[in-house]
């Protein structure tokens, strides 16, 4: 390891609310180095990732939906970009 790079990783969690409700955060953690150099305490960024997750399960499923459409359709179906190239 670089002696100027800390130690430091970013872990996304999925928690239950008190409400039931499900709540994922994104939590970024850093050492920090007394002056010695040896690890003395750790700091940790939270953030509430949530929307961004639901936002991505939804989009998964509209795609599933639509590759199923598109796998199933009695007639050949294709799927182009806003640039026209192909997608499925």
């Amino acid at each position: 390891m670089d002696e100027l790079e800390e130690p430091k990783f970013q872990i996304e969690n999925r928690f239950v609310a008190k409400s039931g409700a499900t709540v994922w955060v994104r939590n970024f953690v850093s050492t920090i180095p007394n002056a010695e150099g040896r690890p003395a305490q750790n700091i940790a960024l939270v953030t509430d990732i949530t929307s961004r997750i639901g936002t991505q399960q939804e989009l998964r499923a509209v795609d599933a939906q639509l590759r199923l459409m598109i796998d199933h359709a009695p007639a050949a179906v294709a799927m182009f970009d806003r640039n026209m190239l192909y997608v499925a």
